[in-house]
């Protein structure tokens, strides 16, 4: 008997990847590169700082990688305000808590953007 779901957050939960798309075209602004929407499938899923180092990489920056990371991050934290649940979230996650189900979440967020990313919408 299933007395438990794990939810992954990124992509399930929360429609975060056109939100992350606009921090990473913000940061590219600030220092001098254009962040192109093609390499959104090589980038998808990558953490601040091994997305940065790939960028540098890719378009041959002499930028540190660490001082890119950190802009993003940055950038995510004064908008997170803008991320939504994508529709349905929160109703699904509160009948199965009524079922009696235990809910889990997995991510490679940290728990700073699990929690505030999904905290004001589920209560």
């Amino acid at each position: 008997m299933i007395k438990a779901i794990i939810f992954d957050m990124d992509g399930v939960l929360v429609d975060s990847l056109p939100f992350h798309l606009k921090m990473w075209e913000k940061t590219g602004e600030k220092y001098g590169f254009v962040f192109d929407h093609n390499v959104v499938d090589e980038v998808n899923g990558m953490d601040a700082l091994t997305c940065a180092r790939y960028l540098v990489q890719k378009y041959s920056l002499d930028i540190d990688p660490d001082e890119i990371a950190e802009e993003k991050r940055n950038l995510t934290k004064q908008n997170l305000h803008e991320l939504q649940v994508f529709d349905g979230v929160q109703n699904t996650l509160r009948l199965l808590k009524q079922c009696g189900y235990l809910i889990g979440l997995g991510t490679s967020s940290t728990r700073y953007f699990a929690e505030f990313e999904l905290g004001s919408h589920l209560g």
